[in-house]
């Protein structure tokens, strides 16, 4: 009898937890998870680069600083942070300045409620920033 309970009380919660797996609403709630952004910066330029990014809101708030070394053909990954992002700035080398505005998906893109993983890419011609719909969450 014990062992019958046991094995319907695992099959039960098993249910309902992979039932509610992709709901992102019940991972910030009960999980105590927060939906937040994060930046990949690939490097494919043919030498290292030293990068100093920073990403604000409308209204300029720094909502995430972080400096990088990325040697050739490698590519680190921003911690998460949350906020509104609209602006990525970039002092590349100490040399070159960029100002990019914060990637949107499309409409209908993403289905549900997401925040973005953004990539830039620094190729050997031009640097490259896109969004994607990865999600991202932080507790």
């Amino acid at each position: 009898m014990q062992q019958t309970r046991r094995r319907i009380l695992q099959t039960g919660t098993g249910g309902i937890v992979a039932g509610l797996a992709g709901c992102s609403s019940f991972k910030r709630t009960l999980l105590g998870h927060q939906l937040a952004h994060q930046i990949t910066i690939a490097n494919v330029r043919y030498s290292p680069l030293r990068l100093d990014l920073t990403v604000r809101d409308d209204s300029g708030k720094i909502l995430l600083e972080e400096h990088f070394r990325i040697a050739y053909d490698h590519a680190q990954t921003s911690k998460p942070f949350r906020g509104t992002p609209a602006k990525i700035q970039m002092d590349i080398n100490g040399e070159e300045d960029q100002t990019y505005e914060w990637p949107r998906p499309q409409q209908g893109q993403c289905q549900g409620e997401t925040e973005s993983t953004t990539i830039v890419s620094f190729m050997p011609e031009k640097t490259y920033v896109q969004g994607n719909c990865e999600t991202i969450t932080t507790r």
